[in-house]
């Protein structure tokens, strides 16, 4: 589907031709086409959001795409997965290098001789806005050099664009996410707030099933599995 089509489709649901606004150059369709992106960006995580790009490492803070809205998982390329701590554990953790702490993981998290700062590759990741932090990042510069590209899998912001014949992968792959949510929006405009309840369950009911499938896909039907955390 394209945005020509869902427009369409979208003045067939409410079955009008036009829209009439006080304001003439008004999108009125757009704009419910980009209030419905803004909440499936919010909403949705299926396996057609997610993208899979290398990153050259630039230092501790790695700036992340411009299209992130959230992290699958991180590698280094050709190399072993980063584990995910939260900013504050991080923060302890360079503290005990520079207190030199080792093996009190009550504050420093790992044990200096196993994860070596200066010349050793980056374990854990956590994410500060628009940028990914390394941990641990050589101090060395000629250390740092040699750090392989990181390799991000993440949900990526759909963003359709403004011609007829742009689409989204979402949109592509599950039409009825971007049709509902659009109608929810235009129910208030067309001050038919009785029908938000219809679209808005098929919204809902859309948007979970799409999540769950996800959920299903990543574990192939298995089992899911405790994993314990290893700090050194």
């Amino acid at each position: 589907m394209t945005r020509l089509d869902l427009s369409n489709a979208i003045m067939n649901w409410v079955h009008r031709p036009s829209f009439r606004t006080p304001a003439a150059a008004m999108d009125v369709v757009g704009t419910f086409i980009s209030l419905c992106e803004e909440d499936i960006n919010k909403r949705l995580r299926s396996r057609e959001m997610v993208v899979r790009v290398t990153q050259p490492v630039d230092g501790q803070y790695t700036t992340l795409p411009c299209d992130y809205l959230e992290m699958f998982d991180v590698r280094l390329q050709n190399g072993p997965e980063l584990e995910y701590q939260p900013r504050p554990e991080l923060a302890n953790m360079h503290w005990g290098h520079w207190q030199q702490a080792p093996g009190d993981p009550a504050w420093s998290g790992y044990t200096v001789p196993s994860v070596p700062w200066n010349a050793g590759q980056p374990k854990f990741f956590s994410v500060v806005g628009q940028q990914v932090e390394l941990i641990p990042f050589p101090e060395d510069p000629d250390a740092a050099a040699i750090i392989p590209d990181l390799e991000l899998a993440y949900y990526q912001m759909q963003q359709l664009g403004p011609n007829d014949g742009d689409t989204s992968t979402v949109l592509n792959a599950r039409p009825s996410i971007y049709l509902y949510g659009s109608l929810i929006q235009a129910a208030p405009f067309l001050r038919d707030d009785s029908r938000m309840a219809t679209w808005g369950q098929l919204y809902t009911a859309a948007i979970t099933a799409a999540n769950e499938e996800h959920q299903r896909a990543r574990t192939q039907g298995s089992r899911l599995r405790q994993r314990y955390r290893r700090l050194a």
